[in-house]
């Protein structure tokens, strides 16, 4: 039972790593690159914001 939690602490933290690599990387486009991907900066931020468990 202990491993399994140690298993999903891990792959949460690695989520969560990865989460903030993506929303540093988003932010840092510009708004066209953006708008490839049908989002605006606004929606880019609000999406940045979320909490790991919710993305």
């Amino acid at each position: 039972m202990a491993t399994g939690l140690i298993a999903l602490l891990l792959t949460w933290q690695r989520r969560r790593q990865q989460r903030r690599a993506f929303g540093r990387e988003l932010i840092s486009m510009p708004k066209e690159a953006l708008a490839d991907f049908g989002l605006t900066r606004r929606e880019a931020e609000i999406e940045v914001a979320k909490p790991f468990w919710k993305a």
